[in-house]
């Protein structure tokens, strides 16, 4: 979002990038295990919230939680850097004007300009990944630590984060309320333990 020549800008870039990047095993899709070995205490919210001020709200609030400087949103088929446009930036100055500029583009409809199957997010800090697939509208987070796990609850509560045993047992997101047996079943298996 905001871009500037200034080198440290880019490095803090290409490190939640890289984290974005590196988080999951990128031939897995849910409900099976998408992160690597190190991630855990795992919380979902609505994938809507991301077209809204509220999200920028509680990412800028993470940011802050955490000590981070921006947030990269990509897309995880796209094999390009940092400075790739398929990925989305967030930092602590972004405005909900920009933020929607770049989520949406001209369109102004909840519909995402970066045409994408698989997105993953990260902070430059590194300590909190997140994982989308688009036909399953929910956003799944996860922490490298408990204490994480319960920063990010705190700072996404605004958008309704709770962990999967709390989704599945109140559906509050729409695919949960619709979720086939098998896929429940798994995806608690995988998530539901934190």
């Amino acid at each position: 979002m905001t871009v500037t020549g200034d080198r440290g800008d880019m490095d803090v870039r290409r490190n939640a990038f890289l984290t974005a990047k590196s988080c999951v095993i990128p031939a897995r899709r849910l409900p099976e295990q998408v992160f690597r070995p190190g991630w855990g205490e795992f919380l979902v919210f609505d994938g809507d919230w991301v077209f809204e001020p509220t999200f920028l709200a509680a990412a800028q609030a993470m940011l802050m939680a955490e000590g981070s400087e921006c947030i990269c949103i990509t897309d995880l088929g796209s094999e390009h850097d940092a400075r790739e446009p398929r990925s989305i930036w967030i930092d602590r100055s972004t405005s909900p004007e920009a933020y929607r500029a770049a989520v949406l583009g001209r369109s102004g409809v909840d519909d995402w300009r970066i045409p994408f199957s698989v997105m993953t997010m990260a902070s430059d800090r590194g300590t909190w990944a997140g994982y989308f697939e688009q036909c399953e509208e929910f956003i799944l987070l996860a922490s490298r630590s408990a204490d994480g796990g319960a920063t990010l609850r705190t700072s996404l509560a605004g958008v309704g984060a709770v962990t999967v045993s709390e989704a599945v047992a109140h559906p509050t997101i729409y695919n949960f309320e619709h979720m086939q047996p098998a896929f429940r079943d798994t995806l608690l298996r995988n998530y539901g333990s934190s």
